[in-house]
């Protein structure tokens, strides 16, 4: 009668569901690495070399992997009817506690086809030896423990007769009718051996419920996909061999630590059959904590990866295409998980170093998230609600010993073999194993206070970011990596099993639960970068004298002060042109290299020239962006500046209406430049005003030359914007050379009546300086000081060079609208 039943056709068609979404998962994660991969520079370059390889595994085994769950074989119930060869039951120990093995020695040798019971010993314990004879079993030892497990149980083989022999690990108890349910398969004459599932009985610890969860996703969904193509596995416990067979291939395979898949690949390339019985006949016992959990599963990695190298795989033989392919698949199934490894660094390395190898919409990554999430919850399905977290910390932690056990297959390398229950051999196989994880944890720790400080600085509570001499964030969705680095922290440390003497909750991962969890931060990110964002309500005109003023004191390479300054990165404004809209072909950075303080008191702005023609700048904004003229007086822009001279180079030093950060609507928000430099023409500045109807993209401009070059050395540069009547007037050292007014413009034109925030920056190439020459970077914008004051009754007109407003003291005030207040600290 067939098993097929109903109950698991479904759990099988969810199991192929699960496949098929994360191959789709897979897929465009890698198509997003490709799209959205950012390589300028070598260390970017590496990590996205190695993301898309690791990805393209992934593809391809969860392509392999979806393929072969879509059919399982239907399997028939027989009996052992009729059965009169010999049956040898092995029961593998070495050095597991006594208490641990006894039940499944009595266990074994109850089971109620008629056999001989054997306790295979490489502990050398003469308690168990007086045990066994109680027990009624046989007990045979070896003089020494070389190979293994593999050389225990041909050792015993050698000592016994039986035409089958079951194995069971110490750990593992077999059902009363395990063998009624599995040796009257080998009417075959040709079947080596009939395999059933490895079950882990209940456990409290968190890597036990790990354990369990990520092995009854294999022995439900993978095993029969293996066994459909003809390459149903041995996995060492819970097993019927075929001493002929055996015999053939010269027992189990002694030269891997995984000796049971190395002998179902001689087996099959021998043209054997094997045979995987879906039935739970024997429970086992589960590892208890991390670090038994952790070297099971770098000693399966180990021999996976062996498999892949192995000549057996890739000889002639009677192997089968699908057979080699599954075979494979054990392999891949380890190489792909080792991009959890890559995804616990790729956010930290974001925050701390600003290296990202994909510089996509944190939109699109949060999808893929949630996406695998999705992936999750339908394998959570297709266990009827047993794939929990637990399942998932255990898939994740798991990644440093697969590494591990990768280099360890690369390098030939072969430690001493241990149980997962038994004593663990000496070495350094746990050491290095915590010192991977200790990384992990170390580096997403201190990821997340960088992060959480820069979010806050973002948020307007910058205390911490200045104390560590960090910038703002750029915007709140920094939270979402900050969050994944968390995460990742909490995961590699291994969850103790109680915290406070309280256990955490056995919880089931459910779907919905994760896609409102993502949903919310979603929305509490976007509400945060509302909030954060300036205000936008009207603001009333000043009524007294104010002032902002940046004299840039700090120490030498410093980054401007993250308070008054926000840096703008990349090629565009999200949602904006490209190369902001000019043709500029720089990319702006946040980087000590490219803005930072001189020691003297002022910013140095430099742009870059790298060897592969990449250019780099940066770009401040003022984060207060509510400066306008009071009423009937002057708001007054002023730098100090010393200009660049490379060619190509674009310099500006400028204000935009406050509209511009809500909508991006240019020129309608009105740009007012106080500078408009080109170092092609190192005598010439000019003073441009943007807006609807100023003839754009040129804009209302005028010029002023100097006798010598603007970049020999320093210059005041300065406009007054005034009003009732309204007039813009730009000034070089004192000299006017440029004015707009409202009447000259028209009202449909004047848009000059909202307040401005300032910005700085450094451009390279576009279309009106035209192409940069590599030869002259790097070149710096040098900034003495930046001065915002408003002026009720108009400012007094901006003397020449020599009666430039010359900086303060730092700890002399300055008369603030009847009050005074700290140069610099406005």
């Amino acid at each position: 009668m067939s098993q097929d039943r109903p109950e698991l056709r479904s759990k099988r068609r969810w199991g192929s569901a699960a496949s098929l979404f994360a191959f789709l998962h897979a897929l465009a994660f890698e198509a997003v690495l490709l799209v959205f991969g950012s390589t300028d520079t070598s260390v970017e370059l590496l990590l996205w070399l190695g993301a898309i390889t690791l990805q393209f595994v992934v593809v391809g085994h969860t392509a392999a992997a979806w393929w072969s769950t879509r059919g399982h074989p239907g399997t028939r119930a027989v009996t052992a009817d009729g059965w009169d060869g010999g049956i040898d039951v092995f029961v593998t120990v070495c050095g597991e506690p006594l208490d641990v093995v006894l039940p499944v020695i009595r266990a074994a040798r109850d089971m109620d086809v008629s056999h001989r019971t054997w306790v295979l010993d490489d502990g050398a314990s003469l308690e168990l030896r007086e045990l066994c004879h109680r027990a009624g079993v046989g007990y045979l030892r070896r003089s020494d423990r070389r190979h293994g497990k593999a050389g225990n149980v041909n050792h015993a083989l050698a000592h016994t007769r039986g035409e089958l022999v079951a194995v069971f690990d110490a750990d593992h108890r077999p059902d009363r009718e395990f063998l009624r349910r599995t040796i009257g398969h080998f009417a075959d004459e040709r079947l080596a051996f009939v395999q059933t599932p490895q079950s882990y009985g209940a456990g409290r610890s968190l890597a036990a419920r790990g354990a369990r969860q990520a092995q009854g996703a294999f022995y439900r969904h993978v095993m029969p996909g293996k066994a459909a193509q003809t390459a149903a596995l041995c996995v060492g416990t819970n097993v019927v061999f075929r001493r002929a067979a055996l015999d053939q291939v010269g027992g189990l395979y002694p030269g891997s630590q995984s000796e049971d898949v190395h002998t179902s690949l001689r087996l099959h390339a021998l043209g054997w059959g094997t045979l995987y019985l879906p039935e739970i006949l024997a429970q086992g016992l589960p590892p208890e904590d991390w670090p038994m959990f952790l070297r099971q599963q770098r000693r399966w990695a180990r021999g996976a990866f062996e498999i892949l190298l192995s000549r057996q795989l890739w000889r002639r033989s009677r192997l089968s295409h699908r057979q080699r392919l599954q075979y494979c698949l054990l392999g891949t199934h380890y190489l792909a998980s080792i991009i959890v490894l890559l995804m616990a660094f790729f956010p930290s390395a974001h925050l701390l170093g600003r290296v990202s190898p994909v510089s996509a919409p944190p939109e699109i990554l949060l999808t893929l998230v949630s996406s695998a999430f999705v992936t999750v919850a339908l394998a959570n399905r297709a266990q009827n609600g047993t794939y929990g977290m637990a399942g998932a910390v255990a898939h994740a932690v798991s990644s440093p010993a697969y590494v591990l056990g990768l280099l360890e297959a690369l390098a030939g390398r072969r430690g001493g073999w241990a149980p997962t229950h038994g004593p663990a051999t000496p070495g350094l196989s746990a050491a290095s194993d915590a010192a991977v994880r200790g990384a992990i944890v170390a580096v997403n720790l201190v990821a997340v206070i960088v992060g959480a400080a820069a979010v806050a600085a973002r948020l307007g509570y910058a205390g911490a970011a200045a104390a560590f001499g960090l910038p703002a964030a750029e915007d709140t969705w920094v939270v979402l990596p900050v969050a994944w680095c968390l995460a990742m922290a909490l995961t590699f440390v291994l969850p103790p099993d109680r915290v406070f003497g309280f256990a955490p909750p056995a919880l089931p991962l459910r779907w919905s639960g994760v896609v409102i969890s993502c949903a919310g931060v979603v929305l509490a990110a976007a509400a945060a970068e509302q909030v954060s964002a300036p205000p936008m309500p009207p603001v009333p005109r000043p009524t007294a004298a104010t002032v902002w003023r940046d004299d840039f004191t700090g120490p030498a390479g410093a980054p401007p002060d993250e308070r008054r300054w926000l840096f703008t990165t990349g090629h565009s404004y999200p949602g904006g042109p490209p190369n902001w809209g000019t043709g500029e072909i720089q990319e702006y950075v946040r980087s000590p290299r490219h803005a930072r303080l001189d020691g003297n008191g002022r910013l140095v702005i430099t742009a870059t020239a790298d060897r592969d023609g990449t250019y780099r700048s940066a770009r401040l904004e003022t984060r207060r962006s509510d400066h306008l003229p009071p009423e009937g007086g002057t708001l007054r822009i002023q730098a100090r500046v010393k200009l660049p001279a490379a060619r190509g180079s674009w310099a500006t030093f400028w204000a935009l209406g406050r509209s511009f950060r809500k909508d991006l609507r240019w020129p309608d928000a009105g740009e007012i430049d106080v500078i408009e430099y080109r170092g092609s023409r190192p005598s010439e500045v000019y003073g441009v005003a943007h807006c609807p109807g100023c003839g754009e993209p040129i804009g209302k401009r005028a010029g002023h030359r100097d006798r010598s070059s603007l970049a020999n050395g320093f210059h005041t540069y300065t406009v007054d914007w005034h009003s009732d009547p309204d007039r813009i007037d730009w000034y070089a050292d004192g000299h006017r050379y440029h004015s707009v007014t409202r009447a000259e413009l028209g009202e449909q034109s004047w848009v000059f009546d909202q307040p401005v925030f300032v910005l700085l920056n450094l451009a390279v190439g576009g279309y009106w300086p035209g192409a940069p020459e590599p030869a002259d970077f790097p070149s710096s914008m040098t900034v003495d000081y930046v001065d915002i004051r408003t002026c009720p009754h108009g400012c007094r007109r901006p003397g020449p060079p020599g009666e430039a407003s010359p900086k303060p003291h730092p700890h002399r005030p300055i008369a603030r609208g009847g009050a005074s207040v700290t140069a610099g600290r406005a």
